[in-house]
C-alpha cells in the first residue's frame, strides 16, 4: 500500500534519497569495522528516470566515502524498465559509475534472457515464486535452466524466499550463489545487523572453520548470505 501510493502521490524519489542516504551510512559504518559487506538498494521507475538520479548517487556515495562498488542497485523486473529506452541508458551510465545492477524478482514479468544480457546486470534475482515451484520435478528445471544460462552470461544467480532447509538443500545443489529469507533472518535493524553478523563468525570460529562472514552479503532490510555459510 505504501510503496504504490508514494509513487502516486511523487514522493518515492525524495523517499528513495532519505532511504539511500541512511544506507550508505550504515555500509560506511560497516565497512570501517572490517566488514566486507555490500548494500542492496531496490529502485523505482521514477528514480531511474530521473535525470539527476546517477549525480545525486554519486554525491551522497562520496558523503559517506562509499565505493560505487560496494552497492547493489535493484531494477525489479515487474516494472517495465528495461525495455524503456530512458531507463536502459540511466542503468548503463549507473554500471559506467560503478554501480553494481541487479534484476530484481526475475520470473514475475515479461524479461527475456535476451534483453537480460543486453543490459550490463551483474546478477539476476529469483522470485519467490518461482522458487517455492523447485519442490516439484518441473519447476527445479525450470530453475536449472534459469542458473545455467544466468551463468553462461556471467550473471550470480539469487533466490528469494529461502524459507526451508529442503529449498536451501535444493537451490544449492543447482547452483544458486545466494540465498535469501527468512530461514536465514527476518528484516534486522543496523544494530541487530552486526549483532547477528558477529554471531555467525563466533559459531563459524567454534566449529574450527577459516570462513568467516566477512564474505557475507547483506541487503539493506534484507538479507542474504553465500549459500556455504548457511550452515553456520
Amino acid at each position: 500500500v505504501f510503496i504504490p501510493l508514494a509513487e502516486e502521490r511523487g514522493l518515492i524519489i525524495k523517499l528513495g534519497y532519505i532511504v539511500i542516504d541512511r544506507a550508505f551510512a550504515e555500509l560506511a559504518n560497516w565497512r570501517q569495522q572490517g566488514f566486507n559487506i555490500t548494500v542492496s538498494i531496490n529502485l523505482s521507475k521514477r528514480q531511474i528516470l530521473d535525470t539527476e538520479f546517477p549525480t545525486r548517487l554519486v554525491e551522497i556515495a562520496a558523503q559517506h566515502h562509499v565505493q560505487p562498488d560496494w552497492v547493489i542497485l535493484e531494477a525489479t523486473e515487474r516494472q517495465p524498465i528495461l525495455g524503456h529506452p530512458i531507463g536502459r541508458k540511466r542503468l548503463e551510465e549507473l554500471s559506467l559509475i560503478g554501480f553494481r545492477l541487479s534484476v530484481d524478482d526475475f520470473g514475475s514479468g515479461y524479461s527475456s534472457f535476451d534483453l537480460v544480457g543486453e543490459m550490463p546486470f551483474n546478477e539476476l534475482k529469483l522470485c519467490s515464486g518461482m522458487v517455492r515451484k523447485i519442490q516439484t520435478a518441473k519447476g527445479q528445471r525450470i530453475v536449472q535452466a534459469v542458473v545455467d544460462m544466468s551463468k553462461t552470461l556471467g550473471l550470480l544467480v539469487v533466490a528469494e524466499g529461502v524459507e526451508t532447509e529442503e529449498i536451501r538443500t535444493v537451490l544449492n545443489a543447482l547452483g544458486v550463489h545466494k540465498l535469501q529469507g527468512y530461514l536465514f533472518a527476518k528484516p534486522l535493524g543496523p544494530a541487530d545487523m552486526l549483532d547477528f553478523i558477529n554471531k555467525q563468525m563466533e559459531a563459524a570460529a567454534a566449529k574450527g572453520d577459516g570462513t568467516t562472514l566477512r564474505k557475507a552479503s547483506v541487503l539493506y532490510a534484507k538479507q542474504t548470505i553465500d549459500p556455504e555459510l548457511t550452515s553456520f
